[in-house]
C-alpha cells in the first residue's frame, strides 16, 4: 500500500496484540486465535548509526541475520519494508530469498514492502497471504481499510502530487515507469485494478442481500402479527357463538318442555312453536338498510349459499327458491334481487340423455365415523363438481370436533375447493361448513 497508508501501524498493532496475549491480556477484536510462540523478533524503524558504522541497510541486515539464525516453527517475526535501503533489484531479490528461508523454517512472518518482485513472490507462494491498505485515487487520501488478497500499489505519484511536486516531473516519472515495467508487472497492476472493481461490486451485492433479508424478516414479522390477530378473532367468534348457541338451546328446551307438558296444544300451535325454535337462531347479519319486497317470479341471489334462482312461493319471511334444479327454503333477509341471466336457447338434441337425479346442496355426516364420513364427502364433492354446484353445505355436527377437523383438513387438500368457512348461526354454526367450489 501507499506511504502514510497505515502499513507500519498495522504491523505494530499486530505485534502488540501478540505480546499482550502472551502476557494474559485480552485481544481487542471480535474474534482472535493466536498460536503460542517461544520467541518474538521485530525489525521496525531505522537504526542507522555513525558511531557503530551502520547504514540503514546494514542495520536492517544485522538484525535479520540474527533472526534467521534463531527462527523456527515457534517464532513470530515482524519485518517493516524488508530489503529497503539498497539497490531496488538486489534489495527485492534479497527480500524474496529471506522470506523463502523463513517460510521454510515454518516461522510466522508479517512484513511490508513496496517492491513489485516481492509482491509477485507473495502471489506465487502458497504459504503467503498478500494484503494491502486502500488508497482513494479520487481524493488522493488513504482510507486505512484492510484489503485481503490484493497487494495494492504504492501510489507514489499521487502522494507526490498531493505534496505539491511539479506536475511535469510526475508526468516524466510516469513515462519512465511505463518504459521500465515488465509485462508481468503491468499485468499484475491491471489484475489488482480489476480485483478492486470486483470487491466494490461484491460489497454492493452484499448490501442488497442484507437489505433483502431485512425486508423479508420485517414482512414475516408483519405476517405473523396478522395471523395472530386473525386467530384471536376467530377464537373470540367461536366462543361468543358457542355461548349464544347454549343460550338458544336452553330456550329451545323450554319451548319443547312446554309442548310436552301440554298435550292438549293443537297441531297448528305446535307448528308455530317449531317455527319459534327455528327463529331462535341469531341473525347472520344486520337488517338491510332498505327492506326489499319480494314476489313470486322474482329472480334473486341467495347470499348464504352464493346461489341464485326464481322465487316459487312466499310465506311470511320464508321463501321457496328454485336453484340448481331443486327447491330451497330460505329466509327473505338473505335474498337480494338480481337481473335474470340470459340463458341462450339451445336446439334439442336428437337423442335424449339419461335423466339424472336432482342433486342435494347439503351432505349430512352426523353419526358417521371419520373414515366413513370422509369417504361420503369424497363421493359427494365429485358429484357436486359434475352437477356444477357453486356452493354446498356439509353438516358434521360439533361433538368432539374430530369429524369437523377431518373434513376441514380434507377440504384444504382439494384443488376444486375455492374456499370454505363455518356456517352462519342460522345455518348450523360450528356444526356445519359452507364450501364454495371453483
Amino acid at each position: 500500500g501507499p506511504n502514510m497508508g497505515g502499513k507500519t501501524v498495522t504491523l505494530k498493532t499486530i505485534g502488540l496484540f501478540v505480546v499482550l496475549a502472551h502476557a494474559g491480556f485480552p485481544v481487542l477484536a471480535h474474534d482472535a486465535m493466536l498460536p503460542w510462540y517461544t520467541s518474538m523478533w521485530f525489525d521496525i524503524g531505522d537504526d542507522q548509526s555513525i558511531e557503530n558504522n551502520l547504514s540503514t541497510f546494514s542495520s536492517h541486515m544485522s538484525k535479520i541475520a540474527r533472526i534467521c539464525q534463531a527462527a523456527n516453527e515457534h517464532t513470530f517475526i515482524l519485518l517493516d519494508e524488508i530489503g529497503n535501503g539498497t539497490d531496488p533489484l538486489e534489495g527485492a531479490s534479497l527480500a524474496s530469498a529471506i522470506l523463502a528461508y523463513l517460510i521454510d523454517r515454518q516461522s510466522t512472518i508479517v512484513t511490508s514492502t513496496h517492491y513489485d518482485q516481492v509482491k509477485e513472490f507473495g502471489k506465487a507462494d502458497l504459504h503467503t497471504l498478500v494484503s494491502s491498505v486502500e488508497f482513494d485515487v479520487e481524493t488522493l487520501r488513504p482510507t486505512y481499510r484492510y484489503l485481503p488478497g490484493i497487494s495494492g500499489g504504492s501510489f507514489a505519484f499521487a502522494i507526490a502530487s498531493q505534496l505539491q511536486l511539479e506536475p511535469a516531473i510526475i508526468a516524466h516519472a510516469r513515462t519512465l515507469k511505463e518504459e521500465n515495467m515488465k509485462e508481468s508487472q503491468k499485468a499484475l497492476e491491471r489484475l489488482e485494478i480489476e480485483q478492486k472493481e470486483v470487491m466494490k461490486k461484491q460489497e454492493c451485492f452484499d448490501a442488497l442481500i442484507q437489505n433483502a433479508h431485512r425486508i423479508q424478516k420485517e414482512a414475516e414479522a408483519e405476517k405473523q402479527k396478522w395471523i395472530g390477530k386473525r386467530e384471536t378473532l376467530e377464537a373470540e367468534y367461536e366462543h361468543e357463538l358457542e355461548a349464544m348457541l347454549d343460550e338458544k338451546r336452553e330456550e329451545a328446551r323450554a319451548i319443547l318442555a312446554k309442548m310436552k307438558n301440554h298435550p292438549e296444544v293443537k297441531v297448528h300451535e305446535q307448528i308455530e312453536s317449531l317455527h319459534a325454535i327455528n327463529d331462535l337462531a341469531p341473525e347472520q347479519k344486520e337488517e338491510k338498510a332498505v327492506k326489499e319486497t319480494f314476489a313470486v317470479g322474482d329472480y334473486v341471489h341467495i347470499d348464504s349459499l352464493n346461489a341464485h334462482g326464481e322465487i316459487l312461493e312466499i310465506r311470511k319471511k320464508q321463501a321457496t327458491v328454485l336453484t340448481n334444479g331443486m327447491k330451497v327454503n330460505v329466509k327473505t333477509n338473505v335474498l337480494t334481487k338480481m337481473k335474470r341471466p340470459n340463458v341462450p336457447k339451445t336446439a334439442p338434441k336428437p337423442r335424449l340423455e339419461r335423466v339424472t337425479k336432482r342433486f342435494p346442496l347439503e351432505l349430512n355426516l352426523i353419526g358417521m365415523r371419520v373414515e366413513e364420513g370422509l369417504n361420503a364427502l369424497d363421493r359427494y364433492l365429485d358429484q357436486a363438481i359434475v352437477h356444477k354446484a357453486i356452493s354446498v353445505r356439509i353438516i358434521h355436527g360439533m361433538g368432539t370436533g374430530k369429524l369437523r377437523k377431518a373434513v376441514w383438513d380434507d377440504l384444504r387438500k382439494r384443488n376444486t375447493v375455492k374456499s370454505f368457512e363455518s356456517a352462519g348461526p342460522n345455518e348450523g354454526g360450528l356444526g356445519a361448513t359452507i364450501v364454495t367450489l371453483k
